[in-house]
């Protein structure tokens, strides 16, 4: 998830403070912050759901990659299966969000494949 806001402020303060605000809901835990090159976010876990999320600040750039990963796995649902196995495998494989391929390139390396 990404927030958008229209007027400057400082990301990492905007991530804490919606941190704090998720704390209070009973069903998110393993809160992380991140700084990575691309620049500040936070990671839970909706222990509910089993669902991991990230939220960061205005990556609208991730908005317009997500819609175009998701007319690919709409034109082909192979590509949708294979998109998570890949996913899975790199998570596995390098536990370390800095060190693996995000999301994103693995899936730019499936299309050409594809």
């Amino acid at each position: 998830m990404t927030l958008i806001l229209h007027e400057p402020h400082n990301h990492t303060q905007v991530l804490r403070d919606v941190q704090d605000i998720l704390v209070e809901v009973d069903h998110y835990d393993n809160f992380q912050s991140l700084l990575l090159p691309s620049g500040p976010l936070i990671q839970f876990h909706d222990y509910e759901s089993g669902v991991d999320l990230d939220i960061s600040v205005n990556k609208i750039l991730e908005i317009i990659n997500s819609r175009l990963i998701l007319a690919y796995a709409q034109l082909d649902r192979r590509f949708a299966n294979l998109a998570i196995v890949l996913k899975m495998w790199n998570k596995s494989q390098f536990k370390d969000k800095m060190t693996r391929l995000n999301s994103y390139t693995l899936n730019l390396m499936l299309i050409a494949f594809m």
